[in-house]
């Protein structure tokens, strides 16, 4: 949404809506999945490659979540492309793309792309 703003492809307030949008959803989720599972904020925390002390891991989560936050607006930008024929592709293409980036990243961060 931020990179649609960024490159005038959608009005900022449309954007703001969808940002506000996307988080009240998030968080929704996420209080859904809790309640439905007995989860509490207590047992929520898991182990990823970002537990423990080393301070380098953190340059390292942040390199692998901006790359792959680049594949997938790249890939979205790609099936947006107003001069690309339209295969209606290109929803499986984000999905191939955010998919990928979970398979890789979940274990290093857990994947906030």
């Amino acid at each position: 949404t931020l990179a649609l703003v960024a490159t005038k492809q959608m009005h900022p307030i449309k954007g703001a809506a969808y940002a506000v949008a996307q988080c009240l959803g998030s968080i929704l989720a996420s209080a859904l999945i809790m309640g439905t599972s007995g989860l509490t904020t207590n047992t929520m925390g898991g182990a990823n490659m970002m537990s423990g002390p080393d301070d380098t891991k953190v340059v390292h989560a942040f390199i692998s979540e901006m790359l792959l936050t680049g594949v997938l607006v790249l890939t979205v930008f790609a099936t947006i492309d107003p001069s690309r024929e339209d295969t209606h592709l290109g929803p499986m293409a984000i999905g191939f793309s955010v998919g990928i980036a979970h398979l890789v990243n979940v274990p290093i961060t857990g994947c906030g792309i």
